[in-house]
């Protein structure tokens, strides 16, 4: 629903943010491609409280931050998408 934004349904922010962070990475790596950044950028900023969308936001950066410690081109996906990785 989130990256085709086609319809919206009041339990997406509660999916994501009772989401573990493995549920996670493998929502990211289920989609790969093109609708990646969407879906990370809409995760970013889903239509609730800050405080509430901080916590989903803070579980989402330690998924990519998985991701992007699996390989050096996943760790440049990762940065690409805005998410910086340690050395």
């Amino acid at each position: 629903m989130i990256i085709k934004n086609a319809d919206w349904h009041d339990g997406i922010p509660a999916a994501f943010g009772s989401a573990t962070v493995d549920q996670l990475v493998a929502t990211v790596l289920s989609n790969q491609g093109p609708n990646l950044r969407h879906l990370v950028t809409s995760i970013f900023r889903l239509p609730v409280p800050a405080d509430e969308r901080e916590g989903i936001r803070l579980k989402m950066i330690e998924a990519l931050e998985v991701i992007g410690r699996q390989s050096t081109i996943n760790r440049m996906r990762v940065e690409r998408l805005g998410v910086p990785m340690d050395s």
